[in-house]
């Protein structure tokens, strides 16, 4: 199965990060019942960190994101084994 999993930050050192508490909870959920995670987020989410810690980067499989995402902050999800789809 797979989880596509929206998010308002993501970095490349501390992964998946979220606002509100009461997601992180049921996204958490989403992801370990997944064999594949697809984190969905624009180029205004990258870098970014938020409150609450949701998932580290080991934990996605993909990240689906804008082709304005400068190439370095590409490279560090890659380096992390994130695949990497630019829409």
């Amino acid at each position: 199965s797979k989880a596509f999993i929206a998010t308002t930050a993501i970095h490349p050192k501390y992964g998946l990060t979220l606002p509100e508490a009461q997601l992180v909870v049921a996204k958490q959920g989403m992801i370990a019942a997944a064999q594949e995670v697809i984190v969905v987020a624009d180029e205004t989410k990258i870098g970014k960190i938020s409150l609450y810690n949701v998932a580290p980067n080991s934990s996605i499989h993909t990240l689906i994101t804008g082709k304005e995402v400068a190439d370095y902050d590409i490279k560090q999800f890659q380096d992390a084994g994130i695949q990497i789809l630019t829409v």
